[in-house]
């Protein structure tokens, strides 16, 4: 759906530039408002609504929540603990697989095997998490690690296969699963024997309570603030922090054998901040009851690196972003969300380079976490669709440089 270029260049921005507006229109933008850097090359599109699926629509319309025979009512209380799942998959007489898009959420907390590999992790199960990948021509095995930390347990997941012919054909969570009470090693692996294995116990079909509507990724109620937390430095005492400016990093790791491509990221900060993505500017914003909307085509890289540069004026500070990650992986595409939480990383300043993806972050502390999106004295956020100029606040980095480019 979109463009993006195959090797990350490099190139000086040293005139007028163009960017995506929210129409897709190509706008100049004048050398004299705007930082000059060296940056790879991607497009930031601004103020884009939203992330477009690029596979076959899925949902959970057909499956069921499935858990251990530990629940004695559905959606009733189970053990804290976890727990292994599987199921096996054998390809029709005559049709070879190519690919699994799967979405799949856990309460509380998973881990996704296919075929023995990890291909992501989830912990919040109100939104699903989305995967794509490869599959082997006969047999393949879906593993998964389900965590339950207290109250309801279960898992609900959707499989869309594709096969070389152009079908498709769909695995969802129902009695047909496997679970074991504990996690055997080697469990997710093809050669795995699970026949003494229990089939899993149905809960009830989707929207069933306590869980209700699951958000999917590349779906409009994907990305929203309302499961966000906002975060800051350890320096926050009775709800203030000093003045000055401080540095935020996420690092997101892809799943063995997938390519981020593009980022869709809602952001606010109290008073105001500067966004990175791998080191290149993406926008700012000084308003923070209104949060700004930057959608950005992401050049392939082992990781995606986000920074903030976040200035507070004195009294309550507070960073606040939500982002959605598009995996692009065979010809589907999967995602992921993430959210300022207490695996952010957090620094008292703004060490030099901070902003770059190769930056070394190992010792900075992880963020404090102050509360959650509408807590006092922020309250309820409102979400713009417009995004934040492209240009660095006072005092933040212009942008990555590479001074052997040419």
């Amino acid at each position: 759906m979109f463009s993006k270029l195959l090797y990350p260049l490099l190139v000086l921005v040293t005139a007028d530039f163009a960017v995506s507006s929210a129409q897709g229109e190509a706008t100049s933008v004048d050398s004299n408002k705007a930082p000059i850097f060296y940056k790879p090359v991607h497009t930031v599109r601004l103020a884009d609504d939203s992330i477009s699926p690029r596979a076959a629509a899925l949902d959970f319309s057909a499956s069921q929540w499935i858990w251990t025979n530990e629940v004695s009512v559905p959606g009733g209380t189970a053990p804290v603990g976890t727990r292994a799942f599987r199921k096996d998959f054998t390809a029709p007489l005559g049709k070879t697989p190519v690919q699994a898009d799967i979405i799949i959420t856990v309460d509380n907390g998973l881990t996704m095997f296919v075929n023995g590999a990890e291909v992501g992790t989830g912990g919040n199960f109100t939104v699903a998490e989305r995967f794509c990948f490869p599959l082997q021509p006969c047999l393949n095995v879906f593993a998964v690690t389900a965590t339950n930390a207290g109250g309801p347990a279960g898992i609900l997941a959707t499989i869309l296969i594709t096969y070389t012919d152009g079908t498709t054909s769909t695995i969802v969570s129902d009695t047909t699963w496997r679970y074991f009470l504990t996690v055997p090693d080697g469990y997710e692996q093809l050669s795995y024997d699970d026949n003494s294995w229990t089939p899993a116990v149905a809960e009830g079909p989707y929207g069933v309570a306590p869980w209700g509507q699951i958000s999917i990724p590349s779906s409009a109620p994907a990305l929203a603030l309302s499961d966000v937390s906002w975060i800051w430095t350890s320096e926050v005492v009775n709800g203030a922090a000093p003045a000055g400016a401080r540095a935020f990093r996420k690092t997101y790791t892809p799943p063995t054998g997938h390519t981020a491509t593009l980022a869709k990221i809602i952001i606010t900060a109290d008073n105001e901040y500067t966004l990175y993505v791998n080191g290149v500017l993406v926008g700012s914003g000084s308003t923070w009851p209104v949060a700004q909307t930057y959608t950005v085509d992401l050049s392939p890289a082992s990781n995606v690196v986000f920074a903030v540069y976040a200035v507070n004026a004195a009294g309550p500070a507070g960073l606040l972003a939500a982002i959605e990650i598009t995996l692009s992986e065979c010809s589907c595409s999967s995602g992921v969300i993430v959210y300022t939480d207490a695996g952010w990383k957090s620094y008292i300043g703004t060490p030099y380079g901070f902003q770059l993806a190769g930056y070394d972050d190992s010792s900075w502390p992880t963020a404090t976490v102050e509360g959650p999106e509408g807590m006092p004295p922020w309250g309820s956020i409102t979400v713009s669709s417009s995004s934040g100029p492209v240009t660095a606040v006072s005092g933040a980095p212009a942008g990555q440089k590479n001074e052997t480019a040419v």
